[in-house]
C-alpha cells in the first residue's frame, strides 16, 4: 500500500460542482481525484490538499476510510485490505498507526493494543488464529519485550522476550498450581539463503526488473530451557 501524499504523475480532480481540473492546487471543498497509477481519493480538500474526511482506494483494492490532515492520515480511521478480510482499525498520526488500534492479518492473527510510528509499541495482545496462543504484554519497536505467553490449555510463561521469543529468566505457571522457574537461552542458527529464480532478460523497450529478494528466513532461533526451581501446590489430603 502506498504512503500518504499524492502519487506522482497527472491526475484528474472532479469538483463538487461537476467540473474537472488537472490539479487540486488551490481547491477547497469535496472532490474526487483519480491518479495516474489507478488510486482514487474521494473526500475533502482545503487549499488543494487532502484535509478532513475522505476515502482513499488504492489500485490493489486496499482502502482507507477516515480523516486527513495536510495529506496524511490522522485520528481514528480504518484500512480494509483486499485479501483475507484483513484490516486495521484505530488511530493514526502523520500517516502511520499511532495510539490504540487493532489489526487483523490475512492468516487470521489479531493484534490489539498500542502503536507508535507504525509499529507495535506499548501494551498489547497478539492472538494466533491457528494455535490459539496469546502474547500479552509490553511491546517496543514491533517486538514483544516482557509479558505472558498464554497457551490454550491454561499454561503460561511469564518473563522477558527477545526477537518475539522467550529469553532470560522466566516462570512457567501450570493449571494445577505448579510453578517452574528457569532461564531461556536463545541460539541463533544460520539458514542457507534460498536459491533465487533467474530473472528473465527484458525485451527491447521494457524496463529492467528489480532484483528478486530471498523469500525465506536467513536465520532461526533455537530455544533451550534450564530449570532452576520448582514448586508444587499442596492440595492437602483428599480423603475424609
Amino acid at each position: 500500500m502506498a504512503e500518504d501524499g499524492d502519487p506522482p504523475g497527472v491526475y484528474t480532480l472532479v469538483c463538487a460542482d461537476g467540473s474537472s481540473v488537472s490539479k487540486s492546487r488551490g481547491y477547497s471543498g469535496k472532490g474526487k481525484a483519480t491518479y495516474e497509477n489507478g488510486d482514487v481519493y474521494e473526500g475533502e480538500f482545503v487549499d488543494g490538499i487532502k484535509q478532513g474526511k475522505g476515502v482513499y482506494t488504492y489500485k490493489n483494492g486496499d482502502k482507507f476510510t477516515g480523516t486527513y490532515h495536510a495529506n496524511k492520515r490522522t485520528g481514528l480511521g480504518r484500512i480494509d485490505f483486499n485479501k483475507g478480510g484483513a484490516y486495521y482499525h484505530g488511530y493514526f498520526q502523520d500517516g502511520k498507526r499511532h495510539g490504540e488500534g487493532t489489526e487483523k492479518y490475512v492468516n487470521g492473527d489479531v493484534y490489539s493494543g498500542q502503536w507508535r510510528e507504525g509499529k507495535k509499541h506499548g501494551r498489547g495482545t497478539y492472538s494466533y488464529a491457528t494455535t490459539r496462543f496469546k502474547f500479552v504484554g509490553d511491546w517496543e519497536g514491533g517486538q514483544m519485550t516482557k509479558g505472558r505467553w498464554v497457551w490454550k490449555n491454561g499454561c503460561q510463561y511469564v518473563g522477558t522476550f527477545e526477537n518475539n521469543k522467550p529469553s532470560g529468566k522466566g516462570l512457567w505457571l501450570f493449571p494445577n498450581g505448579t510453578q517452574m522457574e528457569g532461564t531461556y537461552a536463545q541460539k541463533v542458527l544460520p539458514v542457507d539463503q534460498p536459491r533465487l529464480k533467474p530473472v528473465k532478460k527484458p525485451a527491447d523497450g521494457e524496463s529492467k526488473p528489480a532484483a528478486p529478494a530471498p523469500t525465506g528466513p536467513l536465520q532461526r532461533y533455537d530455544l533451550k530451557w534450564k530449570t532452576e526451581g520448582l514448586s508444587v501446590l499442596d492440595s492437602g489430603p483428599t480423603g475424609k
